[in-house]
């Protein structure tokens, strides 16, 4: 790898940290973002040497003018962390809060989906109509009540989307912390969309995903 590559790689996360939203309602929440946080940093590192290592090809750099860098908000929900990853990972409750979407069709999506699965998503944000046929690429469901991490990702052409929850130690807090990433490659972008103002409209997207599933899954 070129030298410097950590350099880049921090600044990358640290530029996708300040889309990063923590919102609470309340000081307990407020407490348990302070506990999370770090677990979010983390990750935005991780997934921004992940984007480095895909705008590669052959080792040159793409230097695509309309290369979307991914976009993340995150959100503490009160609930458990098992009951925010069935909802999430059901691809039939995706109109029910998902990028404004307006229709999920597939051969099963009434149940978690799991690795391989298949399914197509009709969504409607930033004055746009966009759509996706996704697929499960990896998942990371929780296995037992001391589960503290969860994890969804879906691959679509030129799309990608990770979702990860994470839960406290402390039991009894019964907080999770969803973080939601989107990237799109600069193929993805019409000829009509500007690369900033869809970054834009992505990130108000995803703040309002995470309202909505606050909404349907809180406790």
């Amino acid at each position: 790898m070129p030298e410097g590559w950590m350099k880049e790689m921090q600044a990358k996360a640290d530029e996708g940290n300040e889309d990063m939203t923590l919102t609470s309602n309340s000081e307990d929440e407020r407490d348990e973002d302070k506990k999370l946080r770090p677990i979010g940093v983390v990750s935005a590192l991780m997934a921004a040497g992940y984007i480095y290592l895909m705008s590669k090809k052959g080792g040159k750099d793409t230097k695509d003018p309309n290369a979307l860098r991914s976009v993340i908000a995150s959100k503490t929900i009160r609930t458990k962390l098992g009951r925010a990853y069935d909802y999430i990972s059901t691809p039939d409750f995706r109109t029910e809060w998902h990028m404004g979407a307006v229709e999920v069709a597939g051969p099963a999506i009434d149940h978690s989906a799991v690795t391989g699965e298949l399914f197509s998503e009709e969504m409607k944000f930033g004055g746009s109509t966009w759509h996706v046929d996704w697929t499960v690429l990896e998942r990371q469901f929780p296995t037992s009540a001391s589960t503290h991490f969860a994890e969804f990702v879906l691959e679509g052409k030129r799309w990608v989307e990770s979702i990860r929850i994470k839960g406290d130690k402390n039991q009894e807090a019964q907080a999770v912390l969803v973080e939601m990433e989107v990237a799109v490659s600069g193929e993805g972008i019409r000829a009509d969309e500007d690369g900033k103002m869809l970054r834009r409209s992505i990130s108000r997207g995803l703040k309002d995903s995470l309202k909505l599933l606050r909404q349907r899954i809180a406790d």
